[in-house]
């Protein structure tokens, strides 16, 4: 196909790339079709802490034009720093990039060239390099071992005593206050390297909701029955794959005939009657 978009425009900037983070381990092919280039394209991907190595696979016809490929690093909303670039000017029909000693955090592949419309195919992956034997939570193995992260809600777990790994049941003790029942818990991790589920149990180990989704992270938000003291019981392959895990507590949703809340819903009354019924929901503040 020469000259025309493709299914990923408009990316012609960093700050319109095409999320491909989900889309790992994938050709483009496989997800929309290949992409064309015909002027910059790019495209955002995010590397898993404790993953160093990243390869980037770009495969293209040498002999329909040239394929340049470079790598940059979001610094932050509005900044990002090269790391690493590629300019085939030989025309290879296949340019396999392998970024080592490479930070945790946003990417972004950015695809330049001759602009002929040069039709072209992209993969990539992160390799997780961490080769510790367990991790600094352990013994975590049951309830009665479990991990006290009751003072550490709104902190990532690498951030308090580095990554997990999942070796075994790895089981983790959190409290939850009077009148912010609604748990939110997040597991980032690479599927790839391993499937990783959450289950959620109460004090008198009774399970109360579970997420399995067989995909790169796992997410509960959930109504809890009632305070008090409740369990994460983190399962999967047991591959030893790196993760890590966030949790908070909101106010559970509470219907209030005030508005100004965050959620308003009119009801066009079946009986002509107009009632307005708000949703709060707020954090807890605790721990803030």
């Amino acid at each position: 196909m020469m000259g025309g978009d493709d299914p990923y425009e408009f990316n012609n900037y960093h700050h319109e790339a095409y999320d491909l983070h989900d889309d790992e381990y994938t050709w483009l092919s496989d997800i929309h079709g290949p992409a064309v280039q015909g002027d910059d394209d790019w495209y955002m991907i995010h590397v898993t802490y404790g993953f160093q190595h990243l390869i980037v696979n770009l495969m293209f016809d040498q002999f329909q034009g040239n394929i340049n490929v470079d790598i940059h690093k979001r610094i932050d909303e509005h900044e990002i720093a090269p790391r690493y670039s590629n300019h085939s000017m030989q025309g290879d029909h296949n340019i396999d990039i392998n970024v080592s000693g490479i930070e945790q955090g946003i990417y972004f592949i950015q695809v330049t060239g001759d602009y002929s419309g040069l039709e072209y195919d992209l993969w990539w992956d992160d390799l997780r390099t961490d080769t510790r034997d367990d991790d600094n939570y352990e013994e975590n193995d049951d309830p009665l071992s479990a991990y006290d992260l009751s003072s550490h809600q709104y902190e990532d777990l690498w951030r308090i005593d580095g990554t997990a790994l999942q070796r075994d049941n790895d089981w983790y003790k959190i409290f939850v206050t009077s009148g912010f029942e609604h748990l939110f818990v997040e597991v980032k991790y690479d599927y790839q390297e391993g499937a990783i589920g959450i289950e959620i149990y109460d004090g008198d180990l009774s399970k109360v909701t579970e997420n399995f989704t067989y995909e790169d992270h796992e997410l509960i938000s959930y109504d809890l029955p009632s305070n008090g003291t409740y369990y994460i019981r983190i399962r999967g392959d047991h591959s030893g794959n790196i993760y890590s895990l966030r949790w908070e507590t909101w106010e559970p949703y509470i219907k209030e005939m005030i508005p100004g809340y965050d959620v308003v819903i009119i009801l066009g009354a079946i009986f002509g009657v107009t009632v307005v019924i708000t949703l709060k929901w707020k954090r807890s503040k605790k721990h803030l």
